[in-house]
């Protein structure tokens, strides 16, 4: 039940609450629709202008604005200003324009000159013709001065008492008492308005056409004035008829503007009705002396001519950058939220619309101002260090309660009644929470990571995007853990959802990047890299995305984007606006939540660093010139202008020359991508300043191509001129044909008297040429000897290795085994027995090294035989010692049953490397048996040498193979034989000595090696 206390303390709460509105608007509301700062430029003789005075401006029916000042016409394209005063008259105090824009005839009087300037075709030149009506005109000895231009804003002086309106098919003679009207070639008198006076209404006159508008202040009427009729027009605007009111009218432009109370409003007459657009508040029209207006529909800015300080350029605004004017106020913003249809709250409690501030809630103040949110309640949400603060919708916003902790909070967002937060815990560790409605913490989890998440987003139901600028974390609200893990290290910045499995991310420096399917996409930057530190985008109706940055405002057909993601397209071309477009400040913020507001009204909201900034996308416009809109007609050759038609001819000594690129477009050049090319050139390159520099170019032609963007689709206009570079004399093709049979003729006369010096020389040569053949042949021939001999060497050095690894490896590998056995055993008389026989096999091994100097002269001796017979037995004994202990480690006997008179003169080497290659082989293969060696005579005298062991044997089909291979015709290049090195050595040496061996089983095993040695090389 509802008691009488609480509905006072209601009606009390309601009616401190209104009053408190009350007293704010009061105190703001003449600040608040002045808030707003409105960028403007000014141009004079500092920078770019002739003089100071610009005394009218009009544009020409190719888009190009022309200013008249008191030292020359100006044309303006937008970039830069083109000075004309090279004309032949004594003066350069130029007028008013005057003529048709339409027809392409734009005149202009200069001092009392008799023929006028024409423009026509963007040039302005001398007109002669005797046709146009001056600005004075005679009647009947009456001087009247042809009015085209209204600038008489206070009084008119006197000598204006005769004027004149020219129109096309009407002529308006105004005197002191009457009007007269020419038309048809007849005068007739018109009756005026009662109480009309030509000097003092003056001011208070304008037109559109030919019919003329009078004002009449007192009574608050206006009247028509149409080929010589009068009239009263009906429901005019009240600011017509204020005591400031001003009129400025340009006949030639038909334009009119009304200035009152430091406004700047626009007149149009449509329908038979006026209207009134305002176009801008400005605060100094009378103190920079303002006598020229002309506002461009198309580009929407106003430019006006001062008669002191030359012209100001002022977008019109369709920006407006909110601030508080409050003295110290610190108008850099970052976080805010929609507060109303048209409004944001900023965290300090400040709401704010397009013209300022408009209310204030007593918000707690904070030193972070990133992060500001909604709970589903509506209640307002943002950090205070460690403690969540929530004031409430309930109380409208005057109270809150508060979540604490005693750690540091990074971030928090709300969704379907939970609050969540990421704290800072210890250098690897944060925190990520869910509290409940009532601020009870539900949930908490530990993350392992070294830096805190700033980022938490709910873009699918079921899950939670938790970011760094290192990682993106999904969280699944059901399973209440991080189900996916991305790592990216590229700075992240903010995420947005732009469909299913697709973001786009940006960054802090490396730019905008789309992740699809889980996989980055880096998107093209702008061409002055602006958008490597892009913050946010917001997308409009009409499918743009809008992309702030530390240096201007992006704009960008979201399907461009993602026809680039797709492959569809190979670059991206950005619309930038700056503060020649009517920002306030080029930077806005980025790094907080939200860094962006869309408002009921249609409005886009961005924080600044001077201001936040509204606008509707709808009515910031992006400007792109018209394919017909690109010239290139005029070139400055040595400091001369010239002038060509799609053909430019330069000289063969010229130093330097460049190309104007001329285009009436009054945006950002950076839009339009404007561009050149030469001949077929692949990489397109940039205008600068309009012009393309010629320098350096060879003889002959060149295709220039310059293009430039016209659309924000991407679609591009082009325009090709030629470049003919004269030739040099030595150049021309005439000078080479010149040269070239010259130097025909002198080819011709050096190889007559050459082949008669040749002819001569010719026989001398040929004798010469056979005695040195003579003596090339001997050369070679040395040469090829010393080639074979050096290849024998080679072979021979090799083969020297091969026999001495060969020979020496059964006796090594036995000691090592020896070794191996003594270090093993702990018997002494076993180590003795194994010290007997290291010792043995050591010292036989040592003889052999001491033979090792004959192996040297194995294949390069070619002497076969000893000086000296020597005995057999003798030889074999000696290879028996090197392989006995060998053997009868294998429980093996090696006898030598040799006849002792057997005596030999085969060189010891070659009988040294055949049976130590056999012996080794017996010992090889024979174990627990006998390996006899046996020598005696046959019946022809010849020694047969025996090698019979009763070893594992060799197959018949191998003994048919050794045979037929230690044959005197046997093949070496058989693969079976080369892999055998001892056999190979052996047949090596017993073909060179013409030794036969055969191979025959032993019975009941083993084998027989048989040497037959020739009775030649016995001492029988």
């Amino acid at each position: 039940m509802i008691t009488q206390i609480d509905c006072m303390q209601e009606i009390f709460t309601v009616l401190k609450n209104f009053i408190f509105r009350l007293l704010f608007l009061l105190i703001f509301v003449n600040k608040s629709f002045y808030s707003q700062s409105t960028n403007t430029k000014w141009y004079n003789m500092d920078n770019g202008l002739p003089q100071n005075s610009v005394k009218d401006i009009v544009k020409d029916k190719y888009g190009f604005l022309w200013l008249s000042t008191e030292n020359g016409l100006v044309k303006y394209d937008g970039n830069k200003f083109e000075v004309y005063n090279d004309f032949p008259t004594k003066t350069l105090n130029f007028e008013y324009f005057r003529g048709s824009i339409e027809k392409d005839s734009i005149m202009i009087f200069c001092g009392n000159e008799d023929f006028p300037v024409l423009i026509k075709k963007r040039k302005p030149e001398i007109y002669s013709r005797k046709n146009i009506p001056p600005p004075l005109i005679l009647i009947k000895d009456s001087g009247h001065v042809v009015i085209n231009k209204n600038i008489f804003f206070y009084r008119v002086p006197s000598y204006f008492l005769h004027y004149a309106f020219y129109f096309k098919h009407s002529k308006y003679f105004f005197y002191p008492q009457k009007t007269v009207l020419l038309q048809d070639g007849k005068y007739n008198k018109i009756k005026m308005p009662s109480g009309f006076d030509n000097l003092k209404d003056l001011p208070n006159i304008f037109a559109f056409d030919e019919k003329i508008f009078i004002i009449n202040k007192k009574t608050k009427e206006i009247t028509t004035l149409y080929r010589g009729k009068l009239s009263e027009q009906r429901n005019n605007p009240s600011l017509f008829f204020e005591k400031d009111a001003k009129i400025y009218w340009q006949q030639l432009t038909n334009q009119t503007f009304l200035i009152v109370y430091n406004k700047i409003y626009k007149v149009s007459y449509k329908n038979n009705r006026i209207e009134t657009q305002f176009i801008t508040h400005y605060d100094s029209f009378d103190t920079d002396q303002i006598v020229s207006i002309f506002y461009d529909e198309k580009y929407k800015k106003l430019y006006l001519g001062s008669s002191t300080k030359g012209l100001n350029i002022l977008p019109v605004d369709s920006f407006y950058t909110s601030i508080d004017n409050t003295k110290y106020a610190d108008n850099v913003y970052y976080a805010s939220i929609p507060f109303g249809k048209s409004s944001v709250i900023t965290e300090g409690g400040k709401i704010y619309n397009r013209y300022g501030i408009i209310g204030k809630k007593k918000f707690e103040e904070i030193p972070y101002k990133r992060t500001l949110v909604y709970d589903d309640q509506f209640n307002i949400i943002y950090p205070k260090r460690g403690t969540i603060l929530r004031y409430l919708k309930s109380t409208h916003y005057e109270r809150h309660d508060s979540i604490t902790s005693d750690i540091p909070l990074k971030t928090l967002n709300s969704f379907g009644g939970k609050i969540l937060a990421t704290y800072y815990y210890d250098p690897t560790t944060n925190l990520f929470r869910i509290y409940d409605k009532s601020g009870k913490k539900e949930f908490e989890l530990k993350m392992n990571i070294d830096e805190t998440p700033s980022i938490i987003e709910n873009f699918d139901p079921g899950f939670y995007v938790i970011a760094s600028s290192k990682n993106i974390f999904w969280f699944s609200i059901d399973k209440k853990k991080i189900t996916y893990t991305l790592t990216l290290n590229i700075g992240l910045k903010q995420i947005q959802k732009l469909g299913n499995d697709l973001y786009l991310l940006t960054t802090f420096k490396n730019g905008p990047y789309i992740l699809k399917n889980k996989k980055l996409i880096k998107l093209p930057l702008d061409s002055q890299k602006n958008l490597s530190t892009a913050h946010i985008a917001l997308e409009d109706s009409a499918g743009n995305f809008w992309i702030t940055s530390n240096n201007g405002l992006y704009k960008i057909l979201k399907q461009n984007i993602l026809d680039f993601v797709e492959h569809k397209r190979k670059n991206l071309y950005y619309y930038v606006y700056t503060k020649d477009d009517g920002l306030v400040n080029n930077e806005f913020n980025g790094t907080s939540s939200p860094c962006a507001n869309k408002l009921e009204n249609g409005e886009f909201v961005f924080p600044s660093m001077e201001g936040l900034v509204f606008f509707k996308p709808n009515d910031v416009k992006s400007y792109y010139p018209a394919s017909i809109d690109l010239y290139l007609e005029r070139a400055k050759l040595e400091n001369k202008i010239v002038e060509f038609n799609n053909k430019l001819f330069l000289p063969s000594d010229y130093k330097t020359a460049e190309v104007f690129v001329d285009i009436p477009y009054y945006g950002n050049l950076e839009n339009i991508h404007l561009e050149y090319l030469f001949d077929d050139g692949k990489a397109w390159k940039k205008v600068n300043n309009k012009t393309i520099n010629l320098a350096g170019l060879s003889f002959g032609k060149h295709e220039l191509t310059v293009r430039m963007l016209i659309s924000e689709k991407g679609n591009f206009a082009y325009k090709k001129i030629t470049i003919e570079v004269e030739p040099k004399f030595y150049q021309t093709i005439w000078f080479n044909l010149l040269v070239g049979t010259i130097l025909i003729l002198l080819i011709l006369v050096i190889i007559h008297s050459r082949t008669r010096l040749l002819k001569s020389k010719n026989d001398i040569l040929k004798k010469t040429v056979i005695e040195k053949a003579k003596e090339l042949d001997e050369s070679l021939k040395n040469l090829q000897e010393n080639q074979k001999l050096l290849s024998n060497r080679s072979e021979y050095e090799k083969k020297i290795i091969e026999n001495i690894i060969h020979d020496i490896t059964t006796p090594i590998r036995f000691i090592a085994l020896i070794s191996k056995q003594l270090a093993d055993t702990l018997d002494p008389e076993m180590q003795k027995e194994y010290f007997e026989s290291l010792h043995a096999s050591s010292k036989q091994v040592y003889k052999y090294t001491l033979n090792l100097k004959d192996y040297t002269q194995i294949y390069k001796d070619e002497k076969y035989y000893e000086d000296e017979y020597y005995s057999l037995s003798n030889f074999v004994n000696e290879k028996k010692l090197l392989f006995y202990e060998i053997a009868l480690y294998n429980n093996t006997i090696i006898t030598n049953e040799t006849h002792s008179e057997i005596t030999i003169n085969i060189k010891k080497s070659f009988i040294n490397m055949i049976l130590h290659n056999l012996i080794d082989n017996a010992v090889k293969n024979t174990f627990d048996g006998y390996i006899t060696i046996s020598g005696t005579f046959n019946s022809d005298q010849d020694v047969i040498l025996e090698i019979k062991d009763t070893g594992t044997g060799i197959q018949d089909n191998d003994i048919e193979y050794y045979n037929n291979l230690f044959s005197i015709n046997g093949k070496t290049s058989d693969p079976i034989y080369k892999s055998s090195l001892g056999l190979y050595l052996v047949s090596q040496i017993s073909k060179k000595i013409r030794l036969d061996i055969t191979f025959q089983k032993n019975q009941p095993k083993g084998t027989i090696v048989k040497l037959i040695l020739k009775h030649k090389n016995t001492n029988e």
